[in-house]
């Protein structure tokens, strides 16, 4: 099996059947981890868990961003990993920014 096939299989393993109905993100750091959960694999990721909540987005550009927010379902959210990318993209759907430095300074 394609190793994408087998991280796809985790996800609905972990997500739908493992007995959970808390809701979860997806961190999508394709520098660190060398796996890309693109637009289309999170859509159809969308389809098969239903407590799937959000993704964040970390090392992506703005056209990423907008790619998600165009082909994801609404009821998942869209983070960035960036505080920089929240105000040009937020008008058009991104709920927010998981910035780890920014904790010292949540308000």
């Amino acid at each position: 099996m394609h190793w994408t096939g087998k991280v796809f299989v985790g996800f609905v393993v972990i997500g739908a059947a493992a007995a959970t109905p808390l809701p979860f993100l997806v961190y999508n750091n394709q520098r660190y981890t060398g796996i890309n959960i693109t637009a289309p694999w999170l859509k159809r990721l969308a389809g098969e868990i239903p407590n799937l909540a959000g993704i964040k987005l970390s090392f992506v550009s703005q056209g990423v961003i907008f790619s998600y927010l165009d082909m994801v379902p609404d009821r998942v959210a869209i983070y960035t990993a960036n505080t920089l990318e929240v105000l040009p993209t937020a008008p058009f759907g991104v709920k927010g920014c998981i910035h780890p430095p920014s904790i010292l300074f949540p308000e």
